[in-house]
């Protein structure tokens, strides 16, 4: 009985570890960005579930024509979706605009 109890307990834990929230929006680009290997540019809450709702993540590839829209679970900082979009201006480009005359 108490290897039953045990190996249940360890379950639910390793269960648990492997879910890590995505509460922040520091999380949701981190997660977005590593997900789709480019620049997470910006993020911000959905409605995705009845809990906690979610994160749409805009993320700029570099030498693309294309962008992602990844929608991540806040629950547990799963990607639910990720489609393709115009690809959002990189936050380099706005910093090095360099205007000849």
């Amino acid at each position: 009985m108490l290897r039953v109890v045990f190996y249940t307990t360890l379950a639910a834990v390793s269960l648990l570890a492997s879910q890590t929230p995505c509460h922040t929006r520091q999380d949701a680009l981190h997660v977005a960005a590593v997900e789709t290997h480019g620049e997470a540019v910006s993020a911000r809450r959905i409605e995705l579930n009845a809990a906690t709702g979610g994160w749409e993540v805009l993320v700029h590839m570099e030498h693309e024509d294309y962008g992602w829209k990844v929608i991540i679970d806040r629950d547990n900082g799963k990607v639910r979706k990720k489609t393709k979009c115009t690809n959002p201006p990189s936050h380099r480009s706005k910093q090095h605009v360099v205007v000849e005359k």
